[in-house]
């Protein structure tokens, strides 16, 4: 595909070939400054600023002319075309040579494409082009980006004559060269004139101005007069030379009576001559040290890595640098064709609301002449994203009235920095939220295990008086309602347990519809009055691998709290509503979530809690998924503790959005699937026996309250009981009894040695002793840690008197 020349569609396969060739050619392309050499392939190649050529050289030899400026003019530019025609003419000979070509098509193609890439021009020839091999030769083309053009526009100027003459020179000189016949282009419009674009006709000489009249004709508006166009003549300047050396003769003869009759007045003005020709010399030193101090202004602007614009008095913007372009997403023309005022709509302060132009550095820069500070503004991209900058401005005073004349604004993009501070303290959030949920959820473990251990004593103690009371009595309702209370504390630590995520997930295939069809019948009468509860499930199967009792205990606590919350806002009214769908969710939207650590991006089932309460404040959203942190009266403080505890077992993300009266909305989501997952298999105990028991019972536990109530129990049931306070003395007594010993009551959490070596100390020297383990922390947690063994039971605590004979007399048959 062509990329720096545009043909006829029929040329398009020859110049494909020619630019392939010159883009290997100029591929080659290396500087050796240490050797003052430029080199492609095997040919030494020169820079040269393009505007010397173009609107300084014009300048120059105007200024050799002085108030003949017009001569100046036509020999600049008969000059530049002779160089720019015998530049052509060689390199088309010396490309042809290269190519190994002889077709004129062939030879002219490299021309173009060469002119490209040497920084000319682009070439665009029209498809009413005619190269032929006779008089009827014809070529119409533009060069757009002329670097003579571009000269005259960069420096501010416009030409009174087509400028682009080295561009019809060597483009002239190379079709000559390919053609084998003689050929002139001429420029018959110029962007450095204002004209539209840089155009050009190429013919034989004599046929050019006839070429010229035609196209004039039938294109009106392009050129007003087709004799205004003027041709150039190649080597038209040595006659011109030779005129103007035959009138420096006669000029040279009259001054020389003229010096013999004003003999007495040579010195004088020979004098004056020296010292205005050091004052020409002077001031072209001093207009050529002001054009390189210019041109590096300039380029420091450019290399500068920070925006830099010049508005004006009135708020214009009058030039941007690149770097400027880039920040602001916009060209240089569509920003030089802007006020400030024009970006009111796309500036935003840090805070996201809109900045006022008043407020803009450059606007208090232009109102107060003084300098202002760094501000930092957000800058809306056309393409949505918003550009970030640190933007000053300093004040322009002209020079003669002090009277500020306009500002320069200066910004340095700060995009990535502020996307990098805000992923920085996204992740900090997370990173504490995520240490605060471990620790409290090693604190609530820890606690739900120690207070089991307490529970022990109170349930276990609490039903041996219950055997002894009269049933009716008030002792046994009293002995009764301690028993109640205890279970109601064991839930508690169930619920811290679910929190800690110490409570093992029993995954099976469950339909999350059933499970809300469930709440339904279950919560109807527990609610409070003149609450409404509206379902929205359907009947699309929801499936998902969890724990039922889990995901019950889910739904019943965001249910009852919405219920509450609602009511609380509307006493006998209120509005709670249940929704669950399938949902698809990538990583984006779960790292936006409040919870969401152990989900996958993937399908999920979707449980939505609603409700029109009294919301909760931005403090509250921060600890409501704290332990024991509670807004009720009543409260305790675990309900949304165990949820979230759950949800994180089931590898789940929750969310939740709520203000403050306008109520909330909880959103569980729950990995889809449609296949049932395995469930561990649990040690159940047997059958208990009713057989007499005897021997020895060893019982390992660090809390003394459990240990004589598992004493009083087991001698109870006929075992003469041996205790011991942690694993380590608990070793040391089973080694010392290891014959007469029946079996172990071990405790698996302990100082000194666990439970979990305390077993394997046993099992090394009795592999089949019966072992009751029993532990504050889930059973699935305690089986998970230990090898296949069908000689224990677990007994969790807090366990009564009954549940303990039943575990011994299970295990023991």
């Amino acid at each position: 595909m062509l990329k720096s020349v545009r043909v006829p569609e029929a040329f398009a396969p020859v110049f494909e070939k020619a630019q392939e060739y010159v883009q290997r050619y100029f591929e080659s392309l290396r500087f050796e400054p240490e050797q003052g050499t430029i080199g492609v392939e095997d040919e030494r190649y020169v820079l040269i600023r393009a505007s010397a050529l173009s609107v300084e050289f014009f300048d120059v030899v105007r200024g050799l002319y002085g108030e003949e400026g017009d001569q100046g003019t036509r020999v600049a530019r008969e000059l530049l075309f002779d160089v720019a025609h015998a530049m052509g003419m060689t390199d088309a000979r010396v490309f042809a040579e290269k190519l190994g070509v002889t077709d004129p098509i062939e030879g002219l193609s490299a021309g173009p494409i060469h002119f490209a890439h040497a920084g000319w021009a682009f070439v665009d020839i029209h498809a009413d082009s005619k190269p032929r091999l006779d008089e009827h030769y014809v070529l119409y083309f533009d060069h757009p980006y002329s670097m003579e053009a571009d000269g005259w526009i960069a420096a501010g100027r416009r030409a009174d004559f087509p400028a682009c003459v080295m561009n019809a020179g060597y483009s002239s000189g190379w079709c000559e060269s390919s053609f084998g016949m003689p050929l002139v282009s001429t420029e018959i419009t110029c962007r450095a004139r204002g004209d539209a674009q840089c155009r050009f006709i190429m013919a034989p000489p004599h046929r050019i101005e006839g070429h010229i009249r035609e196209y004039v004709a039938s294109h009106p508006g392009v050129v007003a007069d087709a004799n205004a166009v003027e041709v150039p003549s190649f080597f038209h300047r040595k006659a011109t030379s030779e005129r103007l050396q035959a009138r420096a003769d006669r000029l040279s003869a009259e001054n020389a009576e003229l010096e013999r009759r004003v003999a007495e007045r040579t010195e004088a003005l020979l004098r004056a001559n020296q010292a205005l020709a050091r004052e020409l010399s002077e001031r072209r030193e001093a207009e050529v040290a002001l054009r390189s101090s210019q041109a590096l202004g300039q380029r420091i602007i450019e290399a500068v890595p920070s925006g830099i614009v010049h508005v004006g008095a009135d708020g214009g913007i009058h030039a941007a640098n690149a770097e400027a372009q880039e920040i602001l997403g916009l060209t240089y023309d569509e920003l030089t064709q802007r006020y400030t005022t024009d970006f009111a709509r796309e500036t935003v302060w840090e805070s996201g609301e809109p900045a006022l132009p008043e407020d803009y550095p450059v606007s208090r820069a232009l109102a107060t002449g003084e300098p202002q500070g760094p501000t930092t503004l957000g800058v809306k991209r056309r393409d949505g994203t918003t550009s970030w900058a640190i933007f000053r401005a300093v004040p322009v005073h002209d020079p003669d009235t002090r009277s500020v004349s306009g500002a320069i604004v200066t910004f340095v993009d700060i995009t990535q920095r502020k996307a990098d501070e805000e992923e920085r303290r996204r992740l900090e959030d997370l990173s504490q939220r995520s240490q605060k949920l471990e620790s409290l959820g090693l604190l609530a473990g820890g606690i739900a295990h120690d207070f089991n251990n307490l529970l022990v004593g109170v349930l276990g103690n609490a039903s041996w008086l219950a055997r002894g009371a009269v049933e009716g009595s008030r002792e046994a309702e009293a002995i009764q309602r301690i028993i109640t209370a205890g279970r109601r504390a064991a839930d508690l630590t169930k619920q811290m347990l679910a929190y800690s995520g110490r409570a093992r997930v029993e995954a099976v295939l469950v339909n999350v519809r059933d499970i809300v069809g469930d709440m339904r019948d279950l919560l109807g009468s527990l609610l409070p009055p003149g609450v409404r509860v509206e379902y929205a499930v359907g009947d699309e199967a929801l499936p998902v691998n969890g724990d039922p009792a889990q995901l019950g205990q889910v739904l019943m606590n965001l249910i009852t709290n919405a219920a509450e919350a609602a009511h609380e806002q509307r006493p006998g009214a209120g509005l709670v509503r249940v929704e669950a769908c399938r949902v698809a969710l990538d990583e984006a939207e779960l790292q936006a979530m409040y919870e969401h650590e152990r989900a996958a991006a993937g399908r999920f089932v979707c449980i939505t809690v609603s409700d029109d309460g009294v919301g909760l404040d931005a403090n509250t959203l921060q600890h409501v998924f704290d332990p024991f942190f509670t807004t009720k009266e009543h409260g305790h403080g675990l309900g949304l503790a165990a949820v979230l505890g759950i949800i994180r077992g089931h590898r789940g993300a929750l969310d939740i959005v709520s203000e403050v009266g306008a109520g909330s909305v909880f959103r569980v989501y729950l990995p889809a699937s449609e296949f049932a997952a395995a469930v561990a298999s649990v040690v159940e105990p047997a059958t208990p026996s009713q057989r007499p028991a005897t021997g020895l019972f060893l019982v390992v536990d660090d809390e003394p309250i459990v240990r004589t109530l598992a004493a009083t129990t087991l001698e109870q049931l006929g075992f003469e009981v041996l205790g011991a306070r942690d694993g380590a003395e608990g070793v040391d007594a089973f080694h010392r009894h290891e014959g007469a010993i029946r079996g172990v009551l071990l405790d698996l959490t302990m100082p000194v040695m666990d439970g979990f070596e305390v077993m394997r100390a046993i099992r090394a020297s009795r592999p089949s002793l019966p072992i009751v383990l029993c532990s504050g922390y889930d059973r699935h947690e305690v089986i998970a840690r230990l090898p296949p063994d069908e000689h224990y039971v677990f007994l969790p605590k807090p366990f009564t008197v009954e549940q303990l004979e039943q575990a011994v007399r299970a295990l023991l048959g």
